[in-house]
């Protein structure tokens, strides 16, 4: 037992600044700042500090920091967040293990009618096109914490549905590419690519954990996820550019 009950930390020990708050970057000696000025509940305290406003996954932990009520189970999506992060991240890790696939070796082949997605243009345009589709809604999906007019239904869905496009990313990058890295362009922007999905993949099972987890798990967690989720949102910002060449390279040269 690597990390037996009696060595996890009580939110109550926590020091000032282990983060509650991963979305706003509130931390445990900002809460206690915002108590000792006279905001005892958790409702007072959310409403300072904005702590437990925007995905809720640390609602469990203000309301320790207060004295109040435990709350009922973890946030809303966090199970279909952890589920899709988890294949998430296992699929990007075989986009980089496995083998490309093969092209048939014969039109009379049964393969044949597989490999067409590789050979013929108007496959590799559709898995292409469709793959950017994917990678836009998902992308517009993040945006939700940002922008106040997409703040509407659960932060937890939401949270979720980007989780499952990302899976749904990568199938789509296996069967645009055939598993095939590339060169040159194509190469770092494949690399680009399943890059983002492993940051996001882990920083999805660290945020699934963060309302899920006690003690340890849960202070580990929320040490973890503002660096994973910075990460990916940094490892995001060359894709767009190298997408761009790479189009302008397959319609244009």
């Amino acid at each position: 037992d690597l990390w037996p009950e009696e060595a996890a930390t009580p939110v109550a020990l926590w020091p000032d600044d282990a983060t509650v708050c991963s979305c706003l970057h509130v931390s445990c000696g900002a809460i206690r700042a915002c108590m000792k000025e006279g905001s005892a509940t958790p409702a007072s305290i959310a409403e300072k500090t904005g702590a437990s406003t925007v995905c809720g996954s640390c609602q469990q932990i203000v309301a320790e920091l207060a004295g109040a009520p435990a709350l009922p189970g973890p946030v809303r999506g966090s199970k279909v967040l952890l589920i899709a992060s988890v294949i998430a991240l296992i699929a990007a890790a075989l986009v980089l293990l496995l083998r490309p696939m093969p092209f048939a070796t014969s039109v009379l082949d049964a393969w044949h009618k597989v490999d067409v997605l590789w050979r013929d243009a108007f496959w590799k345009q559709l898995t292409g096109w469709t793959l950017v589709g994917i990678v836009a809604v998902a992308l517009t999906l993040s945006l939700r914490k940002r922008i106040r007019w997409l703040q509407f239904g659960s932060f937890g869905l939401w949270r979720a549905v980007h989780a499952l496009l990302g899976v749904l990313a990568i199938l789509a990058l296996a069967v645009h590419t055939g598993l095939r890295m590339g060169d040159n362009l194509n190469f770092a922007l494949m690399l680009c690519f399943v890059g983002l999905s492993l940051l996001g993949a882990l920083a999805g099972v660290v945020t699934a954990m963060e309302s899920r987890a006690k003690g340890r798990w849960a202070f580990r967690a929320r040490q973890w996820r503002p660096a994973l989720t910075l990460a990916h949102i940094v490892r995001f910002w060359p894709l767009p550019v190298l997408l761009v060449f790479h189009v302008l390279a397959a319609y244009f040269f």
